[in-house]
Parts: C-alpha cells; sequence; structure tokens
C-alpha cells in the first residue's frame, strides 16, 4: 500500500512538472572539467525522482534480503512458541478434567519451547503423582527447577506438599525450613510448616512460628488461639509423661492469657499438675476460681 501512494504521488508531481513545462521549460546544465550534461529541468528532475525511486527501493530490498535469516528464525520462534501455548492449554484441561496420562503428554510436548517451562513441569508432576508415579513426578520438579532456577519457591512448595501427603513431614519441614531461609515472609511457606509441625507433633515448633503467622496474616486469630491450644495441652500431657511439675508450671506461664480461656486447656492443665503434683490441690481450686 505504501508503494502505491509513494508511486502515485511521483505520477501527480510529473504530470504537475509537465504541465508547467509549457510555460516556463527551464534548462539545467551541468559541466565537470571537459563533461558536460545538459538536460530540460523537466526532464532532469523526472530522472531525478526516478533515480531517488530505485535508490530508495533497492536498499530497502538489500536490507530485507539481509535481514530474511533473522525474520524467517523469528518467525520460527514465534511458531513454536503458539505450539507451546496450544500444548500447555491443552494439558491444563485434560489436567482438570482428571485426564492424567492425556495432560502429561500435552505438558511435555512443546514445554522447552515454552516461555515458562517450569509451569509445564510443575504441572507434569502433578498429573505423574495423581497416577501414583513418584520417580516422573520428583523427575518433572527437578525438571522445572533446572529450566528455570527462579521457580525454586513453587517447586519447592509443590515438593512438600507431596511429602505431607505421604505422611513424610520430616522431609518436609527440611524443605520448608529452607525456603523460609531464603523468603521469612512468604505466607505460603509458613502455611505448610505449619502443617509439617502438626504432622510431626513438633510443638515447640509450632509455638515458634505462631507469631509469624499471626503477624503475616497467614490465620486468623482464632485459628491462632486454637493452635496454641492444641500445642501447650500436648505439652502438658509430656510433663505428665516426664513427671516434670517444674516444666508443667513454665509452660503455663507461658501460655498466652486469652488461650488460657479456653476451658478445655484449663481442665487439661489441672489434670496435669495433680497428676504431678499430688500435693497442689489449694492451688488448683484458686486457679479454677479465677
Amino acid at each position: 500500500m505504501r508503494l502505491l501512494i509513494v508511486s502515485l504521488l511521483v505520477v501527480i508531481a510529473t504530470v504537475a512538472l509537465a504541465l508547467s513545462a509549457h510555460q516556463d521549460s527551464g534548462h539545467v546544465l551541468i559541466a565537470y572539467g571537459d563533461w558536460t550534461l545538459e538536460s530540460s529541468l523537466v526532464l532532469f528532475v523526472v530522472a531525478m525522482a526516478i533515480l531517488f525511486a530505485l535508490l530508495y527501493y533497492g536498499i530497502r530490498l538489500w536490507s530485507g534480503i539481509r535481514s530474511l535469516p533473522q525474520r524467517l528464525r523469528r518467525w520460527r520462534r514465534q511458531r513454536r512458541n503458539a505450539k507451546a501455548r496450544t500444548a500447555y492449554i491443552r494439558g491444563m484441561t485434560a489436567l482438570a478434567e482428571g485426564q492424567w496420562m492425556t495432560a502429561e503428554k500435552w505438558l511435555l510436548k512443546q514445554a522447552r519451547y515454552s516461555d515458562t517451562p517450569a509451569l509445564n513441569y510443575l504441572a507434569a508432576a502433578q498429573a505423574a503423582e495423581a497416577q501414583g508415579s513418584l520417580v516422573r513426578r520428583d523427575s518433572y520438579l527437578r525438571t522445572a527447577l533446572e529450566s528455570e532456577p527462579k521457580a525454586d519457591l513453587a517447586v519447592g512448595l509443590a515438593q512438600a506438599g507431596y511429602y505431607l501427603d505421604h505422611q513424610q513431614a520430616d522431609e518436609a519441614r527440611a524443605i520448608l525450613a529452607r525456603l523460609r531461609v531464603a523468603q521469612p515472609t512468604q505466607g505460603a511457606v509458613l502455611k505448610k510448616l505449619m502443617e509439617a509441625h502438626v504432622a510431626l507433633r513438633d510443638w515447640e515448633g509450632l509455638l515458634q512460628i505462631i507469631p509469624e503467622l499471626e503477624r503475616h496474616d497467614v490465620v486468623p486469630s482464632a485459628k491462632s488461639e486454637e493452635l496454641q491450644s492444641m500445642a501447650y495441652r500436648a505439652l502438658f500431657a509430656q510433663a505428665v509423661l516426664k513427671k516434670d511439675s517444674a516444666y508443667l508450671r513454665q509452660l503455663w506461664e507461658r501460655t498466652p492469657r486469652p488461650v488460657r480461656r479456653n476451658e478445655d486447656l484449663l481442665f487439661d492443665y489441672a489434670r496435669a499438675f495433680a497428676a504431678v503434683d499430688p500435693k497442689a490441690g489449694a492451688q488448683l481450686d484458686s486457679l479454677l476460681v479465677d
């Protein structure tokens, strides 16, 4: 279209010059040493216009030929990326529909050409997990991290989640502890770490991270009190087994006041106190009255 417009403008300009030549034909003389060129003004202008057009489009043609390999590579890359997006969409659709084998196939098909290959491999790991293939699952997770080292958080969270699902809470806690060092304020890491501590019955570890769970709005205050109550009740039971009254009193002193209002916690403490110190009746009476 641009070539057509430019050509049309040249024709119009040529016609305009030709018409004006009837009134004043003009004269052009170019001399250089013994060499002389003489022409009418109209013919000279038309020749210069044609020469300019030939030069301009010749340069454009040469530039186009030189850039052809680069443009071809760009076209191929765009075509591969389009295929990769299509394969990813088909894979995710199959994953949502529970077609695990189909999902795994499509997610891996063009993964190396994807703009975000880690997402393909993470989803493929999910499909492999659903089929019970832990070897393929872990292989895809490793490949996801190799393809995008910045996906360490996403890969780590996925791996920890799988470990928790398979009652491998120790392995999950190790991964989450490492992620927490790198990103201490990441809510998803703190939540998974909370789940790992509960699964391991690591009540002291759970109590240590509860302030951060509250600070970063990972759990509401009611849930936080529920978790603390559960942890302290379990620790009371451990103190009874150890017959350690001093440790039991220390636990009670550490218990936040809002949590102490939990009746189940209060009676568990009273029973534990009576079990480790039979002479604590008077103290228990004052405790229960308060």
